[in-house]
């Protein structure tokens, strides 16, 4: 099991948390910046306005000027529109900086914006409401427990199955993460009650409201990063500023009490300046590097990364390196690749162009390799095989927007 550190720090009002292997690299990012419009899992008691026929969709009014857009396929009834005026309780399944809400453009831009097929983006939301924790998700209106479909192994699936079948005496509409393979199922029980009784309160709470507002706020960076890296081992959490230390005490405290005694507050000079604790341990030149469109391997190959409109196009250079073949070198951009998909939060399609293999055989562990290394990664990675051309096809469901969405302004 990997070991990594928690490190949080905060640069001109936005807040970051990173989690480092043992060397200090970069292994997961996370970021909530003051331009943060809808932040992804928020929950919202929303108002239908109108129903898009060009979109098949409807936007909602998610109240203080927000407005969110629902597919079809994400209705109460997919069969039956809904009305103007009816209110539902709605959550953001993608989150959206101020200068990419759709809802917040005026009408006129927007139409210029798609004219020249720049499409803005849109809070995505669904009233299939989940709450995650640690070891569990809690899906609202699902009634059975199932297992993460993220969870491939056979054995591992045969073993969680009983673990499942032991929650179903107190508990219903559980995903089990991967993280919970080795968890006691008391442990289990006590997550998902704490999560239950949270969309209780939640439900009670919007009873006694008729305005679009937001219910609750999705989970913050810190909280992030410690439910994304649950299946690793967290050797230490470290802050400078108290208001963090609250933070994490307070999820530690609710989902992992073992992690309490590994906050570790770190003294530092100018502990208050921007950056500092990351300045400190060396971080703070490689979220730069996340910001240039190249990555240099540790033998002297490169990663080219071209964003399009239409996808992400990645291509691998021998550059300066003699020493290691077409394969070894291919091996270890497809480490990297998925260690910087992570880390800058890209997503959508992925177009990977690989130096020439000799047969199918180097094909075959060119994709186990890139399978190993999206492995970690919260958000789903589909990889979706070679093409005649030699191309590796690959998409990523992110939640955020990019991290250089994320920071722009605040540099």
């Amino acid at each position: 099991m990997k070991k990594l550190d928690i490190i949080v720090d905060e640069r001109q009002g936005a807040v970051w948390a990173a989690a480092v292997d043992t060397k200090r690299k970069l292994f997961a990012i996370e970021c909530d910046t003051p331009g943060e419009e809808i932040r992804w899992g928020s929950i919202f008691l929303g108002r239908v306005e109108t129903i898009d026929r060009k979109l098949d969709a409807c936007w909602i009014n998610l109240g203080n000027g927000l407005m969110g857009l629902m597919p079809r396929k994400e209705f109460p009834d997919p069969n039956k529109d809904p009305n103007a005026g009816d209110v539902l309780i709605v959550q953001a399944k993608t989150g959206v900086t101020k200068s990419q809400n759709a809802g917040q453009i005026p009408a006129d831009e927007l139409d210029l914006m798609r004219k020249v097929k720049i499409e803005p983006k849109v809070t995505r939301l669904s009233v299939d409401v989940t709450l995650p924790g640690r070891y569990l998700i809690f899906a609202a209106k699902e009634t059975d427990n199932r297992l993460s479909r993220r969870i491939r192994d056979s054995k591992v699936r045969r073993q969680m199955v009983q673990m499942m079948e032991e929650l179903e005496e107190n508990l219903s509409g559980c995903i089990l993460r991967a993280s919970a393979e080795s968890i006691q199922t008391d442990i289990l029980k006590k997550e998902g009650l704490i999560l239950q009784k949270t969309w209780e309160e939640l439900q009670s709470k919007a009873k006694g409201l008729s305005s679009p507002q937001e219910l609750m706020r999705g989970p913050n960076a810190i909280e992030r990063i410690l439910s994304d890296m649950a299946c690793c081992t967290v050797e230490s959490i470290e802050v400078a500023i108290l208001d963090h230390l609250s933070k994490a005490e307070s999820w530690c405290e609710r989902f992992a009490p073992d992690l309490m005694t590994k906050i570790e507050p770190i003294e530092i000079a100018n502990a208050a300046e921007d950056f500092a604790l990351y300045h400190h341990y060396g971080l703070e030149d490689q979220i730069e590097d996340l910001l240039q469109p190249y990555v240099l391997l540790d033998d002297g190959g490169n990663l080219i990364l071209q964003e399009t409109a239409a996808l992400l196009a990645v291509d691998i250079n021998r550059g300066g390196d003699q020493t290691n073949s077409n394969l070894e070198l291919n091996r270890l951009a497809a480490k990297e690749i998925g260690r910087q998909l992570r880390l800058r939060n890209l997503g959508g399609i992925v177009i990977v162009d690989f130096l020439k293999g000799k047969n199918k055989s180097d094909e075959k562990v060119i994709i186990a390799a890139i399978e190993d290394s999206v492995a970690a990664d919260a958000c789903t990675v589909q990889i979706h095989g070679m093409t005649a051309l030699g191309l590796m096809e690959l998409t990523r469901q992110r939640r955020l927007p990019t991290l250089r969405d994320r920071i722009r302004g605040i540099k």
